[in-house]
């Protein structure tokens, strides 16, 4: 998935999670650098760009994502990513290790700044005192970084195979967006009975190859 902070993609990334169960495996790129700062090391040399909210090295990023990849169990056939893809040069590297192409689903959010804004301070109500580090972010500045890299971004996915639905974003992400969203990724692949551990009464679909989400 593919949007601007606060758009919404974490959460649909939960509801599609909740949708596939054990099927899907959700790797956001937030979370991997969470986790790899838990490591001295790791933090040691990248603690301070993120305090400061810099971006943390592509090569680094793709590090992180492709050791999560090597580790997917057996029962996951459909990958939604989160926080990558955010410039050409992530784009480029999603395409040569065919991580974008005929069998992903691109999928760009978008919503007006005044959503993003409510959304932004509804999430900082609701964790006062946990929020993450991203929840009091600068809008404005993150939304024009956004902005300068959309374009190219769009751009690059148009000379991929994968399949690409703009989606507006402004409406009520659980009741509107999402049914939309869930449309797109089926039309993607084939319809098969859920896996037991999946409780919901839905049918989950799923193909034969990794399918990934973006």
């Amino acid at each position: 998935m593919f949007g601007p902070y606060f758009v919404g993609k974490g959460f649909l990334m939960k509801l599609l999670k909740k949708q596939y169960c054990d099927r899907m495996i959700v790797i956001g790129t937030g979370d991997l650098i969470r986790k790899a700062m838990k490591e001295p090391s790791f933090e040691s040399e990248f603690g301070p760009m993120v305090a400061r909210r810099e971006l943390i090295p592509d090569d680094v990023v793709f590090h992180l994502v492709l050791n999560e990849l090597s580790h997917l169990p057996p029962s996951v056939d459909i990958v939604g990513f989160d926080g990558i893809g955010r410039n050409a040069q992530q784009i480029e590297w999603m395409k040569e290790h065919q991580l974008l192409g005929d069998n992903s689903v691109s999928l760009l959010l978008n919503a007006t700044e005044k959503i993003l804004r409510r959304r932004q301070q509804d999430r900082i109500k609701r964790q006062p005192d946990g929020k993450r580090p991203d929840d009091d972010v600068d809008l404005q500045t993150a939304l024009g970084i956004y902005k300068q890299n959309a374009e190219h971004v769009h751009s690059r996915l148009l000379q991929t195979n994968s399949r690409i639905y703009p989606i507006n974003a402004s409406r009520d992400i659980e009741h509107e967006v999402f049914p939309d969203v869930l449309a797109f990724v089926q039309n993607l692949v084939n319809p098969k009975q859920h896996h037991p551990a999946c409780h919901a009464p839905q049918t989950v679909f799923t193909g034969t190859e990794p399918v990934y989400v973006r």
